[in-house]
């Protein structure tokens, strides 16, 4: 038996959680855990149909879901700071090679993920830090994207931050 069918846009998330077996949501009144097979909260005892209880499933499991995904965005942080240290070191080395691959994948995770997740409303506490995360997260790979053009129009001639210096030998 399938309990969800919730399409995933992230394949590589690592910290992507499988639906549990144990059917559980946040009760709407009280916010206590409680079963989808109950017909009513032990804590509050609120009715709940098996329709609100099956949506309230599957809100639950879009927000996990979309927590995960700010989780697994977050490892991209190093990547982007050995992406930088790579261009800088290019630009002073002259053979600036941009990988502007990396830093289009990173910007386009960060506007799907606040695309699918960025107006869900609930009340669980790890929500907001992830909006607030993957809003950061992508700005950082939008400055990898633009600090290398940066740098290059800094290393012109008249603004060169290496110089080269000519040295002739003279033969007597």
């Amino acid at each position: 038996m399938k309990i969800f069918n919730i399409p995933s846009i992230w394949p590589f998330s690592f910290y992507q959680e499988k639906p549990t077996a144990i059917r559980v949501f946040p009760c709407p009144a009280c916010k206590e855990t409680i079963s989808a097979d109950a017909n009513n909260c032990r804590f509050c005892h609120l009715p709940i149909d098996a329709a609100t209880a099956e949506r309230l499933l599957l809100e639950n499991q879009r927000v996990t879901d979309a927590v995960a995904g700010a989780n697994t965005f977050r490892l991209s942080i190093s990547l982007a700071a050995l992406v930088i240290l790579w261009w800088i070191i290019g630009v002073l080395t002259k053979d600036p090679s941009p990988a502007v691959f990396l830093p289009l994948v990173g910007i386009g995770y960060g506007a799907l993920w606040l695309y699918r997740y960025g107006s869900l409303t609930t009340s669980d506490v790890d929500y907001p830090l992830a909006v607030k995360r993957v809003k950061r997260l992508t700005l950082i790979w939008l400055l990898v994207l633009v600090l290398p053009w940066g740098i290059s129009k800094l290393s012109v001639p008249e603004h060169r931050l290496v110089t080269q210096e000519t040295i002739e030998i003279q033969e007597n």
